[in-house]
């Protein structure tokens, strides 16, 4: 997803039946029997299947191993082809971006090419450029020249919603909830249908964590109602976000071909709700305009069974997240963008103390923390920031749903980082 952003144009495609396409070692598909009749008067069958099969925990296993051997076999012949199968699939979905024209084209022919040396098809095609799906015919496409039209148009892309001609994610509510008495089992139902792999909403998650780790802290069964008390603060949260206006955020991150790139993490924790980091790609182009967006965001909540940890422990956990948030992303864009600096922001003085003392002169707890997040940042430097400036704030407090759009320092970073 981090790689969908970085070009004007895109497409996504998926497989049609996936692990139908991927046969089964025939001296291992004798642990696929089923044995099965329609009713009990007939005699039973043994029914062998013999690919991939839907529910075994190796099946997405193997049939993205067959992607990737793919992608080894023919890489020299179809690079781009192969390049998506490494970098922009998950399972059997595929998204790609670029700004040139010709090379998401070109892409698009690869791909169909190579995949169909390992018998595999695609559908299911959508992009943000009619000229990207010329050559595909309409029974593959997602949508027809009609719906392309239309001012709402919608594509659930690896579980996020992306509206086709704003090219932007969009966030909403999924529906109300309007049930008198829910149980611990419809809460966390509820709450599970918000889907954000890459932390956009991170802050309304975090306050939804906090309060079914109150939930959890009663020791009710899964089909009991919570307390008075818990009930009249879930109506007030689930009122808040039925009435919240859908968030967005744009998919494309603009960036000039010679600006300057930097990555900014910001590290927070707060002492009753959890703790949490945010990352932020830089750009400054040749007039020296800065503009931060945010990349993702990752999140804990605090945990009450190892008791009570000081602020500053929880402020080194945050870091600890940071730092592997951090590589990730460094990892994932370096490919694709000269990225020439990385900053980590922390507003915990007695964490970044820590950062820089030897562990061996430290208790265990501090001394094991630190020594990982030296193993990963030690090329870069960490900071000092102050509270007020630390867009990460907000996500280890949590946020109401009304009111995260009212903070600009969640989506655009902190003022000062817009100042050349």
């Amino acid at each position: 997803m981090l790689l969908f952003r970085l070009g004007d144009y895109t497409f996504s495609t998926d497989i049609r039946r996936m692990f139908r396409c991927v046969d089964i070692n025939p001296m291992h598909a004798k642990l696929q029997n089923i044995l099965w009749r329609s009713n009990p008067t007939e005699p039973l069958k043994c029914i062998q299947l013999d690919t991939v099969t839907y529910g075994q925990k190796s099946s997405t296993y193997l049939s993205t191993r067959c992607l990737l051997e793919l992608a080894d076999r023919y890489g020299s012949e179809y690079p781009l082809g192969a390049y998506i199968l490494r970098n922009c699939t998950y399972v059997d979905d595929m998204c790609f971006s670029n700004s040139d024209l010709n090379v998401i084209i070109q892409a698009k022919l690869q791909l169909c090419e190579l995949l169909s040396k390992g018998s595999f098809y695609t559908h299911k095609w959508a992009s943000n450029d009619q000229r990207v799906l010329e050559g595909i015919p309409n029974d593959k496409r997602q949508f027809d020249d009609l719906d392309f039209q239309k001012d709402n148009l919608y594509l659930k892309t690896l579980g996020l919603k992306l509206n086709m001609q704003k090219d932007c994610f969009v966030f909403s509510c999924p529906e109300a909830f309007n049930k008198e008495k829910p149980t611990k089992r419809d809460i966390l139902s509820y709450i599970s249908k918000f889907y954000d792999p890459l932390g956009f909403i991170a802050p309304i998650i975090m306050k939804a964590k906090a309060f079914m780790q109150k939930i959890y802290a009663e020791n009710i069964g899964w089909n009991q109602v919570p307390s008075a008390l818990l009930l009249q603060e879930w109506r007030s949260f689930a009122f808040k976000l039925s009435q919240m206006e859908p968030f967005i955020i744009k998919r494309n991150l603009n960036i000039p071909s010679k600006a300057q790139l930097q990555l900014i993490g910001f590290a927070d924790a707060c002492s009753t709700t959890g703790y949490g980091c945010c990352v932020y790609l830089r750009v400054v182009d040749e007039q020296g305009n800065a503009t931060l967006s945010l990349l993702c965001a990752k999140s804990r909540i605090n945990p009450r069974n190892k008791g009570t940890l000081s602020i500053a422990r929880l402020e080194l956990c945050a870091m600890l997240l940071l730092s592997k948030l951090i590589t990730r992303v460094y990892d994932t864009l370096k490919a694709q963008l000269n990225i020439q600096d990385v900053y980590l922001f922390s507003d915990s003085q007695i964490a970044l103390a820590w950062a820089k003392t030897e562990p061996l002169r430290l208790q265990a707890f501090v001394a094991n923390r630190v020594r990982l997040i030296r193993d990963l940042t030690d090329r870069w430097r960490w900071l000092y920031v102050s509270s007020e400036e630390n867009p990460s704030d907000c996500l280890s407090r949590g946020t109401d749903p009304d009111e995260l759009r009212r903070i600009p320092m969640w989506l655009h970073g902190p003022s000062f980082l817009q100042d050349e």
